[in-house]
């Protein structure tokens, strides 16, 4: 039987996602005046543009480029809202509202905050469209890097290092272990305090490559078997979204960079590492590298292929 199970499975995990879902409905109702004209980019099942009209917009322009588009104009029919709500079922490079814009919302949210492929694009958008003094949601993101003392990660990263069913597989650690992983780890298992990286604010062109070179103190004596990154979203001046360990769980979680040997770590003696990371839609594709020496011991790790793997160390 054809269907879109994808596509439903991963709209309905985005709504359920209450701490995301209900930060940007907050930051819409924040900021929507009566009269304004909103655009809602990449807008799924349309929930977002349902908020904006519901807090008293004009007109909402939905874009959507994939087949949920064929359901938002029903969406908002049912929420009596078809009269404010329309769809542009296109990309956001083809998104034309016709008209100044008021508010620009987006959750182009990726890897970290700035992984994704939509930020650029957004940027660009905004640049075209937004009245002067108009807002964007989010409209400033912070990649957050720390230190990881997880046995649990790397035990998991590391699996095929155990000879599974008698066979030596060690050699597709050099995957793992150059690869990015989605986690979702507990406060207490960083060993280092955040690294904030350079914030990208999305009125201005998003830059190609993020990067860091420098040391870094670990907060205790630890194992370091990786690195963690997250990202905080100023959603509005009022409203941020925060995806850290210490907050309460998203869908994003976090990011884990593992280093395939763990290594000993302790205060006073700082932890010096070569960090970058690029967009997608850069030249050359989106890749993270994370360069980690201790002492004398330098481990080189760069993504071998741009998506994440999928780890959940509470379900191990």
């Amino acid at each position: 039987m054809a269907g879109h199970p994808d596509l439903a499975w991963l709209h309905r995990r985005l709504i359920d996602d209450t701490v995301r879902t209900r930060a940007f409905i907050q930051a819409i109702e924040s900021v929507v005046q009566p009269g304004d004209v909103v655009v809602d980019l990449g807008s799924g099942t349309g929930i977002l543009a349902l908020a904006a009209a519901r807090a008293g917009a004009r007109r909402v322009v939905a874009v959507e480029r994939s087949e949920v588009a064929s359901v938002i104009r029903e969406v908002a029919r049912a929420n009596d809202l078809h009269d404010v709500v329309e769809v542009q079922a296109c990309g956001i490079d083809a998104a034309d509202p016709g008209e100044p814009v008021d508010v620009v919302v987006s959750e182009c949210l990726g890897l970290m905050g700035v992984g994704g492929q939509m930020l650029d694009r957004v940027h660009q958008f905004v640049a075209r469209h937004l009245r002067p003094g108009g807002a964007v949601i989010p409209w400033a993101i912070t990649p957050v890097l720390a230190g990881v003392d997880s046995p649990t990660c790397h035990a998991t990263t590391h699996a095929f290092s155990a000879r599974p069913h008698g066979f030596d597989l060690s050699p597709c650690t050099r995957l793992t272990s150059n690869n990015a992983w989605v986690v979702h780890l507990a406060e207490a298992e960083l060993c280092t305090g955040p690294l904030r990286l350079p914030t990208v604010h999305l009125r201005q062109p998003v830059p190609a490559i993020l990067p860091f070179e420098g040391p870094i103190q670990p907060t205790r004596a630890a194992t370091l078997t990786g690195w963690a990154g997250w990202f905080e979203a100023q959603l509005t001046a009022d409203v941020r979204l925060d995806t850290s360990p210490s907050a309460p769980d998203t869908i994003w979680g976090q990011l884990y960079l593992p280093l395939a040997a763990p290594v000993a770590v302790h205060p006073g003696h700082p932890i010096q590492l070569d960090f970058a990371s690029s967009s997608p839609t850069a030249p050359g594709g989106g890749f993270f590298r994370w360069d980690t020496r201790v002492g004398g011991m330098l481990q080189r790790h760069s993504t071998l292929r741009a998506h994440p793997s999928r780890l959940d160390p509470r379900a191990v």
